[in-house]
């Protein structure tokens, strides 16, 4: 019920703009819900596909995410979990908030999350950035 959700959620938001193409990752989804995905994205109208992860595990599916997202030829690329909900305008607005900078970017999390600092959000995204250049170095060895 809560994947239901969060995409209904999303479709309904991509409805608000136009040129949206939605990639959904499969990460070994019951065949139930794959044909329940399938159903709502074709009635969406959204222009989208469902990718289906071979390999199994959270390393996996990061790294397959990350390169799906660094070889796309889109102008913008929303990277999402599962369980995020959206609100009815959300992908609206953060279109019409494109960053262009990473300070921009900052700036948009910042608004979103008053109540953290800059600099505790910096040092968490450079932690997170250096752990995950570390995992993909680890990963591509491997592949």
């Amino acid at each position: 019920d809560i994947i239901k959700g969060c995409v209904k959620s999303l479709l309904n938001s991509c409805k608000k703009v136009s040129e949206v193409r939605l990639t959904i990752l499969d990460d070994h989804s019951s065949q139930e819900t794959l044909d329940w995905l399938r159903s709502e994205l074709s009635g969406s109208g959204i222009d989208g596909t469902i990718v289906s992860l071979v390999g199994h595990g959270y390393n996996n599916s990061s790294y397959e995410q990350w390169k799906l997202c660094r070889d796309s030829d889109a102008d913008l690329v929303y990277s999402i979990e599962d369980d995020y909900l959206h609100h009815p305008d959300a992908i609206k607005e953060m279109i019409s908030k494109e960053p262009k900078s990473l300070e921009e970017q900052i700036d948009l999390v910042k608004e979103e999350f008053e109540k953290v600092s800059l600099e505790l959000f910096e040092g968490y995204i450079k932690t997170r950035l250096t752990s995950f250049e570390e995992q993909l170095t680890k990963l591509e060895t491997v592949e």
